[in-house]
């Protein structure tokens, strides 16, 4: 029998702060090389108020106190390595998505059983309020996947679903412990349900 993902809308502007003894790993994908942006430096460290855009996402994942931060780049990248350093990097050999790119990292995370927060090295303003507040959704409805999207106000700008309009920008997304497989299973189921959710949008490697 085909499982399918269940989503369910949920405004996070104004959730209450997480307080659970469930300890927390953080996966950030910084594998893109932003390509569009035809530069030579990598996209997540072009600078936004003075730092790298990936140390303001490591400085918000740093604030909500994981047990680990494991940051996913794509081989060459010392660069970002040494910008997120003391935390550990995994190697994405081939870009194939948002589900390949989480799996890169699990092997570092071991027999670490709490929950993983996937965030995106590229936005790097989503706040610690917002993502505590996914966390307490997350937790409360006892979900085995949650994902974090914004509605942009201006449906023709990129997102990283796409081929349609309006479309989601993904911001995070909240998984409950998994096998390397099991995890990579439930990322394609629920990226499958929020094609249909969003009108069939296709998810492209991020560049």
């Amino acid at each position: 029998m085909t499982k399918t993902a269940r989503l369910e809308k949920t405004d996070m502007s104004h959730s209450p702060n997480s307080k659970s003894a469930t300890e927390l790993a953080i996966i950030i994908l910084a594998a893109g090389k932003g390509t569009r942006m035809k530069s030579a430096t990598p996209k997540v460290l072009h600078k936004i108020a003075g730092l790298p855009m990936i140390s303001h996402i490591v400085k918000t994942a740093e604030s909500l106190k994981p047990k680990k931060i494991v940051t996913v780049i794509s081989e060459g990248m010392d660069d970002v390595a040494a910008a997120v350093a003391p935390h550990q990097t995994a190697i994405q050999k081939q870009q194939k998505g948002t589900a390949d790119a989480m799996k890169s990292a699990l092997s570092i995370l071991g027999d670490f059983a709490g929950e993983i927060l996937i965030l995106y090295g590229d936005v790097p303003l989503v706040s610690k309020s917002t993502l505590e507040g996914l966390l307490t959704h997350h937790r409360k409805g006892k979900f085995g996947a949650t994902v974090l999207a914004m509605a942009a106000p201006d449906p023709t700008l990129d997102a990283a679903i796409e081929e349609a309009v309006p479309a989601p920008v993904l911001s995070a997304a909240l998984f409950a412990r998994f096998s390397s497989r099991g995890a990579s299973e439930m990322a394609d189921r629920l990226l499958s349900a929020m094609r249909y959710e969003f009108g069939g949008h296709r998810e492209r490697p991020r560049e």
